[in-house]
């Protein structure tokens, strides 16, 4: 822990997030890390009103949960001995062009003419990227899982970690359902816990 907090006044996560629980007026019960991503972050402060919450607000393109920056902010933030749920929040907005598809428009728009052939080659290439891009959120909510401390923390019934990705084309949110290893939608009437009011 010492090497950690020896580390903190270089680490540009530690200092936003050592911030945020100073702003704090009570103690930090929910962790989130989202993308930056105004409407986004807008949604998720309605939905948190009232909770005690730390938001650390980094490009999704940026995420690593196996980098030692990343592993010191959220240790730091857990042994803070307050946070009881974390919450990784991501878009399908932001995609990198790592992400983008390779399929051609003739290929993917085959069998259909001119305008319907572009029609579906949007259709298949959103499908696809919004595929490709919960593929991607999938592990890195896996890489955060295991940070050990957040393992062991979520093992032990003392931390919540959520999962939740925001489909802009549709403005809708899916939840990870760790045990189905897939995502849900998660509905307008139903809420993380029974003490957070719903997306």
């Amino acid at each position: 822990m010492s090497s950690m907090l020896s580390n903190s006044s270089t680490n540009e996560h530690i200092i936003a997030i050592e911030s945020a629980f100073d702003r704090a007026d009570s103690p930090v019960r929910w962790l989130v890390i989202t993308h930056h991503d105004l409407r986004l972050i807008s949604k998720l402060s309605t939905a948190l009103m009232g909770q005690s919450a730390a938001m650390l607000q980094i490009s999704q393109d940026a995420w690593d949960f196996k980098r030692t920056e990343f592993v010191e902010t959220v240790e730091w933030a857990l042994l803070q001995g307050e946070v009881e749920n974390l919450v990784l929040l991501g878009t399908s907005q932001a995609v990198g062009s790592s992400m983008r598809i390779g399929l051609t428009d003739s290929k993917m728009g085959s069998g259909y003419d001119a305008g319907e052939g572009k029609l579906v080659t949007k259709v298949m290439q959103n499908i696809d990227r919004t595929r490709r891009a919960l593929d991607v959120f999938s592990d890195h909510l896996q890489n955060l899982m295991q940070i050990p401390v957040v393992n062991s923390a979520w093992r032990d019934g003392e931390l919540n970690v959520y999962g939740l990705f925001y489909r802009a084309e549709s403005g809708s949110f899916l939840r990870y359902d760790a045990d189905l290893d897939g995502f849900q939608p998660l509905s307008p009437d139903r809420n993380l816990d029974n003490k957070t009011t719903a997306i």
